[in-house]
């Protein structure tokens, strides 16, 4: 039986906030078995490829990262348009738009490969690769290319899925895909494959997974039709329209999340990328994991706001908000206090020292996104994907700028600051002032109501858990998992703490009566 408290957090059966929670719980769910799988498999890729070789296939992952542009956004308007047209009832414009992307994906799949091919004779002189990697880099970063421009276009078709909302259908794809994949990957390095042999295995699993995901999605509909002659202009020009301001959205987190290891291997060395990405990975997985989590919030704000009902979209951004950093709070202050002995533990002596501060500035760096998101939500859900565009531009060319000037005389750990401080200008006072205009919501109250409480727990139990002596330079996982559940415990003790002697800390976020 669940208990009140959690059935009135959650809702009723049936209700809109229990679909929520249940569709995010599950994404959230295989986006940690993901993270467990790539946590486990790092050490070991390292080990077989060699420091210089990862750090050579983390700049082709995030090389080839920007040829998903090619798409000119039409992957979340394919998802727009089959949901409202599901919705209708109208099979025959579901079929329209799905074979429409499916021929504008094949098309960018062309301009994937040709990108590929150019990069392939100029990756040499771009980034400072080992002479005897070079030819290994080129072939593997031919078949990334292959990998892309083949999966595309049946995106068309696993988008129909999504658009029915069969998340769990979705899941359990992902899930059989994670297996076989590491599966091929440990196969194939243990026998003495380098990232040629990577790039095989990524390829091979992603021609099973859209074949599984697209037979699914004839499964689920069976009136959906593969008939390129269905595809025309209109829809494509519908398909291009709604996605103009995605291209501008998704070039943005390429310029956040991606161009730092290429600034590192242009500016510094190639070795350093690596370092770079140990730090790096643990603050960028927990904000991966609450906006896999988070990202359900999306098509609920576009219903609210088509309402006009301001009060609920200001009660789902509120609760959105503090849900996140109530979540986020306790990891990031494990990362901050017992970090260094993690990777300590993980990766050795010989990778903590550069990577341990990348890991702190990055900590503080992802806070920002994380306690924002609900709002990128909002923007997404009511259609103000032009001003979400603007403010992730501005970040984007921030992060780049401030990355490439402090790359020289700070290493890695200028290249972490570049990142983290666009975000909080962005994420904590930029993007929350302009949604929480829109509707009326006062820029203060939302800050006490919302923010207050989970970040006055996370400072109390920082400050608690940097004055514990662990006496101990090597601990064992069994003591770093019992810290982690400790900072857990002592977050939720402090936050139950508040609320019970501070309770104005729990007020309402409510617009002002005159909101437009």
């Amino acid at each position: 039986m669940i208990p009140r408290r959690l059935t009135t957090l959650l809702g009723e059966r049936g209700s809109l906030a229990r679909m929520l929670a249940g569709q995010g719980a599950g994404s959230a769910g295989v986006f940690v078995a993901t993270a467990i799988v790539a946590f486990a498999m790092r050490p070991w890729m390292i080990g077989w490829l060699g420091t210089s070789t990862f750090g050579v296939w983390l700049i082709i992952s995030s090389l080839t990262g920007y040829f998903g542009l090619a798409d000119l956004g039409v992957r979340p308007a394919v998802v727009h348009f089959i949901a409202r047209n599901d919705a209708r009832g109208d099979i025959d414009e579901v079929n329209r738009y799905v074979n429409t992307a499916f021929s504008a994906f094949g098309l960018c799949g062309l301009v994937i490969l040709a990108a590929a091919g150019i990069f392939t004779w100029l990756l040499p002189d771009i980034f400072q690769i080992p002479p005897d990697a070079v030819s290994d880099a080129r072939i593997a970063l031919l078949v990334v290319g292959l990998d892309l421009a083949v999966g595309l276009p049946w995106n068309a078709y696993s988008a129909v899925v999504i658009g029915k909302r069969r998340y769990d259908v979705l899941n359990r794809i992902n899930l059989l895909m994670l297996v076989l994949r590491n599966g091929a990957i440990v196969l194939l390095l243990s026998q003495g494959g380098g990232i040629v042999a990577l790039a095989l295995a990524n390829l091979g699993g992603t021609v099973l997974e859209m074949a599984l995901k697209s037979g699914a999605a004839f499964r689920l509909e069976p009136r959906l039709r593969f008939r390129l002659g269905l595809a025309n202009r209109e829809a494509a020009k519908d398909l291009l329209r709604y996605g103009m301001m995605a291209v501008v959205v998704t070039l943005s987190l390429q310029l956040v999340w991606l161009t730092d290891a290429m600034v590192i291997g242009w500016l510094i060395a190639v070795p350093a990328v690596t370092a770079f990405s140990n730090g790096a990975v643990l603050p960028s997985q927990i904000r991966q994991l609450l906006a896999a989590a988070g990202r359900v919030i999306e098509p609920a704000a576009g219903a609210l706001d088509a309402r006009d009902d301001h009060r609920a979209l200001g009660r789902i951004m509120r609760g959105g908000a503090r849900t996140m950093i109530a979540l986020a709070a306790p990891m990031l202050v494990y990362l901050l206090v017992f970090g260094e002995m993690f990777l300590l533990r993980w990766l050795g002596p010989e990778e903590v020292e550069k990577s341990a501060l990348v890991m702190t500035v990055l900590a503080f760096g992802v806070a920002a996104p994380i306690a924002s998101y609900p709002f990128v939500a909002v923007m997404y859900g009511a259609n103000q994907v032009r001003a979400l565009a603007g403010l992730s531009l501005l970040e984007g060319i921030a992060n780049l700028a401030i990355s490439i000037s402090l790359a020289g005389p700070l290493g890695i750990v200028g290249v972490a600051i570049g990142t983290a401080v666009p975000a909080a200008v962005v994420h904590l006072v930029l993007m929350p002032r302009v949604v929480l205009r829109r509707y009326g919501v006062p820029w203060g109250d939302f800050m006490l109501h919302a923010w207050a409480r989970p970040l006055a727990a996370a400072g109390v139990t920082w400050v608690v858990l940097s004055a514990v002596p662990l006496g101990t330079d090597a601990p064992g996982w069994a003591l770093l998992v019992g810290l982690a559940a400790g900072t857990a415990a002592l977050f939720g003790v402090v936050w139950f703490a508040l609320g019970r002697f501070l309770p104005f800390l729990d007020g309402a976020v409510e617009p002002k009566e005159d909101a437009a």
